[in-house]
């Protein structure tokens, strides 16, 4: 049974890492005001803003942001703040055991997926979503800003699918992967 964790509340913390490529700061500034704006409380990992060629910083930096944000009980979700590559350098060096016994919503797509995996194997749910950028330069209003605000407050989407000649009537369930 893939385990969702807790939906977020006023104040909770939002940790942003970039255990990936390299960010322009004015999108982790733009992601941390509307995370704020939402009503949650936001670190930054150490490292998140340092550029070492395309990196966000040298592989022991982002395997410490990584690490640090998955060990902190008081984190209850993390935001990557880019794609990119990078995470393919380090996923193997990852402890998830604290991750495991305490879950918490991973944010990000791109080479964030490889995180999500990694989760996904061990049954815990992850959000496959926009990231700093977006959250900096969409609109409030915008679907994919919507989207991520009710699903990390527990309300999730529904989907419905148009009735099409080879349809067939039933009910299915499945991992969404």
């Amino acid at each position: 049974m893939l385990m969702l964790p807790t939906p977020l509340k006023k104040h909770d913390k939002i940790c942003i890492i970039s255990p990936s490529g390299s960010i322009l700061p004015e999108y982790i500034d733009g992601a941390t005001k509307l995370l704020e704006n939402w009503g949650y409380s936001v670190l930054q990992g150490t490292h998140c803003r340092e550029e070492y060629g395309r990196f966000a910083g040298t592989e022991a930096q982002r395997i410490a942001d990584l690490q640090n944000a998955l060990d902190d009980g008081s984190v209850r979700a993390i935001l990557c703040s880019r794609g990119g590559y990078g995470l393919a350098q380090i996923i193997d060096k990852i402890d998830f055991s604290k991750f495991e016994r305490s879950p918490k919503w991973l944010i990000g797509f791109s080479d964030i997926t490889i995180l999500h995996s990694a989760v996904n194997n061990r049954d815990i749910a992850s959000i496959h979503s926009i990231m700093a950028k977006h959250l900096t330069e969409l609109a409030a209003d915008a679907p994919a800003v919507v989207q991520l605000k009710n699903i990390l407050q527990g309300n999730f989407p529904e989907y419905e699918f148009r009735w099409e000649n080879l349809n067939r009537t039933g009910v299915a369930t499945g991992k969404l992967i």
